[in-house]
C-alpha cells in the first residue's frame, strides 16, 4: 500500500489527508487531540532539542511558556530576516526553519500511524496570494523535512476539485464559480469557469483572483484581545494599564486572553452568546467575567466585514462580471463559518452560499485527491488554467517594468524585456524581480548577471525573458544577448530556464 498524502498548511490550523487507492478519495487522517478530529493548531512548541511539538498539544503547552511556542509562522514565509529565539534551544530559528520542524513532525507522525510506512509523496496546498519566495520556502522546508514534494496546488483550485468530486457539481453544465477563501491568515478571492465532464473529467479556467495576505481569523482574534483589554481596564481603571507592565509580562497577558478570545470567537459561531472568564497573569484580583452576546460580536466586525466586501468588489470589478453573474459561492476556510460573514456574503450576492461539508476539510482534501488522481491513479483528466495573482516584472533603474501581468497563466512566457547594462559600472549585477504594480511592488527574487554572462554581450544589451512554471507558479527567467544587426535585433540564448534566486 503506497501512502500519499495532501497537506493543507494553513495559518491557524493543518489538515493532512491520505489517498485512499480502493476508494479512489482522500481520507482525513486524524491528528486533533479532542474527539480525534483532523483539523489541528499549526503551533509549534519547542520543549527540548530533541522533543518538539506539533498541535494542541503545543497550544497547551505554550499556554504556560509562551516564549517556546511559535504560532502563525505561514504569515512569516515571506520575510528573509524573521527569527524567533527559543530558550529550550538556546538560539534564534528563522521561518524555514520553523516549516521544517513542522513539516518533520507531520511525516513522523503519519509514519508511526501507518506502521513505519514511508510517505511515498506529497501535494502541498498554497493560497493564491503567495508570492514566488513563499512557494519556494513551503516546497524547500518540505524537502528539507523528507518529504518527496510531487507539487503546489492553489488552494482555491484544490477547494474545486474537492467540488467536483464530491459530486456537487451538475455534469456537463458550465458554471462561474467564487471561492471564498477566509481562513486564519489569508483571504483568497477566485472566480473561475468550471465545466465537469465527469467524475474524473474537469475544466478550470480561472478568470480572476484577488484576495488579502492578511486578512482571516487571526485579525478577528486581534481585535477581540483589544475589546477584551479595553473592558479590562475600564472593569479596573484605577489598576489596569497594560502598558504599565514590563514587556514580558505584557506578552504572557496578551497570549492568555488571545487564547480566550479564540474560544470566545469559536463559540459565537455557534452560539447566540458566550460566557467570558478571564483572570489576569499580572494579578489574580483582576478579574472578568461578562456575557458576550452574538449581537456584540457582529457589531465588533462591521470594519472587518468591509474589508472582505471591498475585496469582493476589486475581483468582480477585475473580471468585468456583477455579482449576478456569479452561478455558485463555495464558502472554503474555518473563517467562512462565522454566522456575519456568511451573512454578508449572502446580501452582497442575493443568494446563499454553499457550505459543502466540513470547510476546513475542503482545500486538505481537494489536495491528496489531485496527489492520488494526477500522481498515482493517473486517471484525473483535469484541464487546469491557472494565472499569476499579481503583475510580475523586473526593477530596473527605479522602475517596475511589467512582463507577466496579472492573470497571465502558468507557463506563459513573457516578452522580451531588453536592458542596456553600459550605463551599469558593477561587474557583479543582481536584476530583482518583483510582484505588484509601479506604485507598489515587492522584490521576490534577484537574477544574478556574472561577468562571464556581461562579458558576451553585444554593444551591453541583455534580453531578459519571464515565464512560470505550470505546476506550482515559481519564477523562472531565460538571458539572451541582443545583437543589433545593420538596425534589426537578433537573439541568442544565454542562460535558459533558470529559477530566480532569492533576494
Amino acid at each position: 500500500m503506497s501512502l500519499y498524502l495532501g497537506i493543507d498548511f494553513g495559518t491557524s490550523t493543518n489538515v493532512v489527508t491520505r489517498w485512499d487507492e480502493t476508494k479512489k478519495d482522500a481520507i482525513p487522517i486524524p491528528f486533533a487531540k479532542y474527539g480525534g478530529g483532523s483539523v489541528f493548531q499549526n503551533v509549534v512548541y519547542y520543549e527540548s532539542p530533541t522533543n518538539i511539538i506539533v498541535g494542541d498539544a503545543a497550544v497547551e503547552l505554550g499556554k504556560r511558556n509562551p516564549q517556546n511556542a511559535v504560532f502563525e509562522i505561514k504569515r512569516r514565509l515571506e520575510s528573509s530576516d524573521f527569527k524567533q529565539f527559543i530558550p529550550t534551544l538556546g538560539r534564534s530559528l528563522s521561518s524555514e526553519e520553523i516549516a521544517v520542524d513542522i513539516f518533520s513532525w507531520i511525516k513522523r507522525e503519519v509514519e508511526i500511524k501507518f506502521g513505519g510506512q514511508k510517505v511515498d509523496g506529497v501535494v502541498i496546498s498554497v493560497p493564491f496570494a503567495f508570492q514566488n519566495r513563499e512557494r519556494k520556502v513551503i516546497e524547500r522546508a518540505a524537502k528539507r523535512a523528507g518529504l518527496n514534494v510531487l507539487g503546489l496546488i492553489e488552494e482555491p483550485v484544490a477547494a474545486a476539485l474537492s467540488f467536483g468530486i464530491m459530486n456537487k457539481a451538475v455534469r456537463g453544465k458550465a458554471e462561474k464559480i467564487l471561492v471564498f477563501d477566509l481562513g486564519g491568515g489569508t483571504f483568497d478571492v477566485t472566480i473561475f469557469n468550471f465545466q465537469k465532464k465527469s467524475d474524473r473529467q474537469f475544466s478550470i479556467r480561472v478568470i480572476d483572483t484577488d484576495g488579502a495576505k492578511e486578512l482571516g481569523g487571526i485579525d478577528i482574534d486581534n481585535l477581540m484581545v483589544d475589546k477584551i483589554v479595553e473592558k479590562m481596564e475600564e472593569t479596573f481603571p484605577e489598576d489596569y494599564h497594560l502598558d504599565t507592565f514590563n514587556s514580558s509580562l505584557q506578552e504572557d497577558e496578551i497570549f492568555m486572553i488571545r487564547q480566550n478570545a479564540i474560544e470566545a470567537k469559536l463559540a459565537l459561531s455557534d452560539e447566540d452568546e458566550t460566557d467570558l472568564f478571564f483572570t489576569s497573569t499580572f494579578n489574580d484580583e483582576f478579574l472578568l467575567d461578562e456575557t458576550i452576546t452574538r449581537e456584540d460580536f457582529d457589531e465588533w466586525l462591521e470594519e472587518f466585514l468591509i474589508k472582505v466586501e471591498n475585496v469582493l468588489e476589486d475581483a468582480l470589478l477585475d473580471a468585468d462580471l456583477s455579482p449576478d453573474d456569479i452561478d455558485r459561492i463555495i464558502m472554503v476556510g474555518g473563517t467562512s463559518k462565522i454566522p456575519a460573514v456568511t451573512d454578508k456574503v449572502r446580501d452582497y450576492f442575493g443568494k446563499d452560499p454553499q457550505q459543502i461539508g466540513d470547510l476546513t476539510l475542503m482545500v486538505g482534501r481537494g489536495a491528496g485527491i489531485y496527489c492520488g488522481l494526477k500522481y498515482v491513479d493517473k486517471s484525473l483528466d483535469c484541464d487546469i488554467a491557472v494565472g499569476v495573482s499579481q503583475n510580475v516584472g523586473l526593477k530596473w533603474r527605479g522602475k517596475f517594468i511589467e512582463m507577466l501581468p496579472r492573470n497571465t497563466l502558468y507557463g506563459t512566457p513573457s516578452k522580451f524585456a531588453i536592458l542596456n547594462l553600459n550605463k551599469s559600472p558593477q561587474k557583479e549585477l543582481s536584476i530583482p524581480i518583483a510582484q505588484g504594480n509601479r506604485v507598489k511592488n515587492v522584490v521576490v527574487g534577484i537574477i544574478p548577471v556574472p561577468m562571464k554572462i556581461r562579458g558576451k554581450l553585444d554593444n551591453g544589451k541583455l534580453g531578459v525573458k519571464l515565464t512560470t512554471d505550470e505546476n506550482n507558479g515559481t519564477i523562472s527567467y531565460e538571458l539572451w544577448s541582443v545583437i543589433d544587426r545593420n538596425g534589426v535585433e537578433e537573439s541568442q540564448t544565454l542562460l535558459v530556464a533558470d529559477k530566480a534566486e532569492e533576494e
